[in-house]
């Protein structure tokens, strides 16, 4: 007797940490170690030609122990009492063989006439049917909205922001030979002024400023606060700003030792004259110098100024004449990718569309002083020499950009953006930046749609993220990216459908959709809040299933066996037409019928006893053992199996398992399981953070099927969530074995709390608060967590991946654009007596300036083989406080 799959989904509790597969696979005499397990497909249809063949496999394969006592792992074909750890479960079995034999006749009829039934019954899948929620659009409501409505805002749709922004202030710089005569900050374009509202000598200096042009300066504040300390044996002030390693004054010293090299390298440059020439460098144009800074709200209307300016850096260095690139390192050239200015965030924005480059390179001179000389290049050809390297050093993605920057339109916009997206996250990532908080106004400029500046807040990076690619949704489709990224920090809140995205490489580099992913946000009424969620549109969707089923129907089912399922049909059947014709004489013909069903009875049962059901996925823990020789021990078709790994070039998404040594609990992290198709024996590895049950079909990835794998909720009968806990590429014959779905939601929140804030604690903990009627990850809960099931079956376990409340919005409006005098800049007051501005003096090396402080967190590797390393793994584990400003 069969019954519907229960609601309960055991995995780790199934294979105890102390089973052993060599322990499992002698309990059943016949089968073979894993030694012995040649890994080649699994035994071909039809193989066994006679009778004979398939009565040697029932005699060496069945189990007759099975009939009353199932394999570990296995659920028995019963209608209740299914677990083998089920209280009920050898009762169940007895009274299913009780039955069976001395109720023969009964058994077969019984088993024709529900097996219809019972297959619907087992096909009804939740899933499939879409229960109605809409969902808000992400930019339905701009984050920058000012007027408010109580509880919602009002509706303001977002708008596309307008382009060729001019930066609003220009330093006035004289020079003298090598020197710095003088400088001044000077208004240039503060909010686009009609001329006709200009004074005489607004207009004059406009005009000027658009005579001359002006030059910008991109270099890496690592560089200027090397120079600064190492070099001119400077000293930074004690004073600081909250959420900053430098304080503004003092970035502002750094930076002007900047300048000063660039006094000395301008005057290499054939015809260059002295006199006056406007600059904007970032650290004194930024903000308005005339500005206080002495309480927290004259500081915090500078951070905002700073903030619109960073959001158009891009259009600020597309209409210099000029762009400045330099570092500190000797004979660098700055095309490669090793180069600290090569290698910034904002770097991208800043070469894109620049016209000419002075490329200042600084080699030893005669007097074995480090001198600054200038080589002026076209931007392109500069692009081009950034190109090349990239292709050299395998940076495809920078070679993606510069190729669309320097032949446009050679490269499509969905390539072009999912380039510009994953490389300015990548390199956010090795700057120590998690937060992304400055990501939406590095890539603002870069995509064929731009937001406005109040929009993007800065406060956190995947939301200002998801506006942008909002913005931009006629050029990119989201699914490409959702499909590239590993899974998120457990301390990430929101926007958890995205993370650290992993790198293009030969063979691994072809992408396309097979979705539509489209962020949005769902409305909570009760809390009026809410919760973004990655609304993946059209997807195609597998079940995974965390335990086999006995196949009790084997000898109907199973290709091999269909040799011998003919032979004793046709015995049966002759026998009981025989007792039929002998119907007249009781005596004979009952028995004859009664022995013919008896022993067909008999047969399906031990043949049961021999498969499990090929239908689907399964997943297992690769922590409890080889999944495979376990697999081998319930069903000896997967003796041979195949993998889908190395061979066939598959994406690798996150790396194995790194643990805190200091933490006082462990925090949730991926750990390696392997899915096995069962009807194909293919099989291949992952690495996740919870107990998939369902993967959504993303895109064409390599020669494989890149897919999301979730939790799922399995009964809820509404509209809900899934979590994203892990990637996997699988073989493309996946799709033939799909359903399609209507839409499905991806969101979640934090597994715990994050583990440094500013200093390293003592024990990291993880959250268990309520948050929005919402636990958090209960520290009780194992890697392992059980699946989104019933609300009302599993209310005391922890949703995995419980939404956060999103952060209240900040209004970032632009302050009204003045026309202020010409303040003249005064340097702030350094602790020791700089040198002058013409001498130079060699530097050395020094710690980057953006690598956060405190403590480094120190790491151990668990179980190394359970996935491959590669240079480009990233160990998020490994940072201490990186949650500082990077303006």
């Amino acid at each position: 007797m069969s019954s519907p799959t229960p609601s309960r989904h055991p995995l780790a509790s199934d294979f105890p940490e102390s089973t052993q597969v060599g322990t499992l696979l002698n309990e059943f005499p016949g089968t073979e170690t894993d030694s012995m397990i040649q890994k080649k497909p699994m035994t071909q249809a039809y193989k066994n030609k006679t009778v004979l063949d398939c009565l040697r496999v029932v005699a060496k394969e069945c189990r007759v122990g099975r009939l009353f006592k199932e394999d570990p792992g296995v659920l028995a074909p019963l209608w209740f009492g299914r677990d083998p750890d089920s209280e009920w479960h050898v009762i169940a079995n007895w009274i299913r063989v009780i039955l069976a034999i001395p109720l023969a006749p009964i058994y077969v009829v019984w088993s024709y006439m529900a097996a219809p039934w019972k297959q619907a019954m087992n096909a009804s899948v939740a899933w499939n049917v879409e229960w109605p929620h809409v969902p808000d659009a992400i930019i339905y409501e701009p984050p920058g909205a000012v007027l408010r409505e109580p509880g919602w805002g009002l509706p303001l749709n977002g708008e596309y922001a307008v382009t060729n922004n001019k930066p609003r202030w220009l330093l006035e710089v004289h020079f003298r030979g090598t020197s710095i005569l003088s400088e001044q900050q000077v208004p240039y374009d503060g909010s686009h002024p009609d001329e006709k509202i200009l004074r005489p000598d607004e207009l004059a200096l406009r005009k000027a400023v658009q005579d001359l042009g002006y030059i910008a300066i991109s270099y890496p504040m690592k560089s200027a606060r090397h120079m600064f300390r190492n070099e001119a044996k400077r000293q930074f002030n004690t004073s600081s700003d909250a959420g900053r390693k430098l304080s503004l004054e003092n970035r502002q010293l750094a930076a002007h030792i900047v300048l000063e090299c660039y006094a000395e390298a301008r005057a290499s440059i054939p015809g260059k004259t002295d006199g006056v020439e406007y600059i904007w460098l970032d650290e004194f144009c930024l903000s308005d110098a005339q500005l206080p800074k002495a309480t927290q709200d004259e500081k915090r209307e500078i951070n905002k100024q700073r903030g619109l300016e960073i959001g158009q850096l891009a259009d600020i260095f597309r209409g210099a004449k000029q762009t400045v690139v330099f570092c500190h390192e000797p004979r660098c050239d700055h095309t490669d990718s090793e180069c600290a200015w090569g290698k910034r965030l904002f770097t991208l924005g800043e070469i894109m569309y620049m016209e000419e480059v002075l490329q200042m390179t600084r080699r030893l001179g005669p007097s074995g002083k480090l001198v600054s000389s200038i080589t002026i290049l076209p931007g392109r050809e500069f692009r081009g020499s950034m190109q090349a390297r990239a292709a050299k050093e395998k940076q495809w993605h920078l070679y993606n950009i510069m190729q669309h920057s320097t032949n446009s339109g050679s490269v499509h916009w969905q390539s072009a953006i999912h380039s510009l997206v994953v490389e300015a996250i990548r390199r956010d990532e090795a700057d120590g930046f998690h937060a992304h908080n400055m990501l939406g106004k590095a890539l603002n400029g870069l995509l064929p749609r731009r937001s406005k500046l109040e929009d993007l807040q800065g406060v956190d990076g995947w939301a200002d993220l998801a506006w942008l690619l909002e913005l931009n949704q006629g050029y990119y489709n989201a699914a490409a990216l959702a499909a590239v990224c590993q899974t998120a920090d457990p301390w990430v809140g929101e926007y958890r459908w995205w993370g650290r995205p992993i790198r293009p490489q030969e063979g691994r580099e072809r992408l396309e959709p097979l979705s539509t992913a489209i962020p949005a946000k769902f409305r909570d009424e009760a809390r009026k809040t809410f919760r973004p969620v990655l609304s993946i549109i059209g997807p195609k969707s597998v079940k995974v299933k965390h335990m086999l089923r006995r196949d009790d129907s084997a000898l109907f089912r199973n290709p091999e066996m269909r040799i011998l399922k003919i032979y004793s049909i046709a015995i049966a059947g002759t026998l009981g037409f025989i007792g039929l014709f002998l119907l007249f004489n009781f005596k004979v013909a009952l028995p004859i019928i009664y022995v013919a069903c008896v022993s067909f009875t008999t047969l399906e049962l031990l043949v049961g006893t021999i498969y499990v059901k090929k239908d689907g996925w399964i997943v297992y823990e690769d922590r409890l053992g080889d999944p495979i020789s376990f697999l081998a021990a319930r069903d000896f078709n997967y003796r041979n199996t195949t993998e889908w790994g190395d061979r066939q070039l598959i994406p690798k998404w996150d790396v194995p398992t790194k643990q805190l040594e200091s933490a006082g609990e462990h925090i949730p992290r991926p750990y390696g399981v392997t899915l096995i198709n069962l009807q194909t024996g293919v099989y291949t590895k992952a690495m996740v953070t919870g107990r998939p049950n369902n993967m959504v079909v993303l895109a064409v990835h390599g020669g494989g099927i890149t897919c999301m794998l979730l939790q799922r909720e399995e009964k809820a009968l509404e509209a809900n969530v899934s979590v994203k806990v892990g990637m996997v590429n699988v073989p493309p014959f996946v799709l033939s074995q799909a359903d399609y779905s209507g839409t499905v939601y991806v969101g979640g929140g934090a597994l715990c709390e994050k583990p440094w804030d500013g200093s390293l604690p003592g024990t990291v903990t993880r959250t268990d608060k309520t948050v929005d009627n919402h636990s958090f990850a209960s520290p009780t809960i194992s890697r392992s967590n059980q699946s989104e099931t019933s609300k009302g079956q599993h209310e005391s376990s922890t949703l995995l991946g419980s939404p956060m409340s999103p952060p209240s919005s900040v209004s970032l409006a632009p302050p009204p654009g003045t026309v202020s005098s010409l303040p003249s800049i005064s340097l702030p007051q350094m602790s020791q007596t700089p040198s002058s501005s013409s001498a130079f003096i060699p530097i050395t090396a020094h710690a980057d300036l953006r690598r956060p402080v405190g403590n480094t967190l120190q790491i151990r590797q668990v179980n190394g083989n359970e996935a491959p390393t590669s240079n480009e793994d990233f160990n998020p584990y490994q940072a201490g406080n990186r949650g500082l400003s990077q303006v």
